[in-house]
Parts: structure tokens; sequence; C-alpha cells
């Protein structure tokens, strides 16, 4: 579990350990101290939406086990005020897994939590997951949180 752009741990309500943003290539940190609406899985977990990766382009490699994953990325508009702003495309091991994707577009408005979630994600030969983020439009692209199980 990352808690991306974060400089500290955190601790969420089932009492999982966030680190600190790890991993990373490339992008910047970015904080917002708005609320989130429907933080998953509760309203507890806000913080880990107002921190964030953000860039035209970033990726992150995280080396697993062998194994089959889930790849559960956070995702939530806290800086933009309207939806259609922020179009990304995410790679995870080299495949798009959303084209031209936007958070507050996915949640219905901004400041609500969008999720994805890719399963069946096994590690490249070199025992890592990959999961690439690309702006595709005028703003950055945004990432608040990985959680691989």
């Amino acid at each position: 579990r990352i808690d991306a752009g974060s400089e500290n741990a955190f601790v969420d309500w089932n009492s999982f350990v966030w680190s600190p943003d790890v991993y990373f290539d490339g992008g910047t940190n970015i904080r917002s101290d708005a609320p989130v609406s429907q933080a998953a899985p509760t309203l507890y977990d806000q913080a880990l939406y107002q921190t964030a990766r953000s860039g035209k382009a970033f990726r992150y490699s995280v080396t697993v086990p062998p194994g089959l994953y889930t790849v559960h990325l956070k995702f939530a508009e806290l800086w933009l005020t309207d939806i259609r702003q922020r179009p990304m495309n995410i790679e995870v091991n080299g495949r798009i897994v959303r084209e031209r994707w936007d958070p507050a577009e996915a949640a219905g408005q901004t400041g609500m939590a969008a999720d994805i979630r890719v399963e069946d994600i096994a590690p490249g030969k070199d025992g890592r997951i990959i999961i690439r983020v690309v702006a595709v439009g005028e703003n950055d692209a945004i990432l608040q949180g990985i959680e691989i199980e």
C-alpha cells in the first residue's frame, strides 16, 4: 500500500499501513485540504486522497513475489473545478487499463473518490508490477493511492 504524494505513513480504518510515497519515477507531490465524498472504504480514509503524485507522466515500479494480484488505484479530483479536465491513460505492466479516463467524470463530480481495480496481474520477468500514468490533455495526471493485494 502506497499513499501517493505523502511524506508520512497512514493507517487506515482497517489498521492497514500505507507507506509514504515510494517506488515512483517522475511527477511531483501535491496536497489538498478539500474533503472527499465517499472515500473508499470509509470517510475516515479521506487523507489517502488529499495527497497525490502529479505530472505529465510518471510510473511506479513495485517488486512483488510471483503470483496473481489485484491492483487497486485511488483517485479523487480535488484540484480542478469540473469534470473531463484531467484525461489520462493508465497502464499496468504495459497494458492500457483506462484510456482518456478522468477521475471526476468517473465519479460523476469533483471531490468524490473514483477507484480502479485491475485483477489478475502477474509481475513481469523482473518481478515487478509497473503502473504508468500519462496525461493526455492539458492538465497533469494524478494518482492518490496504490494497493496491491
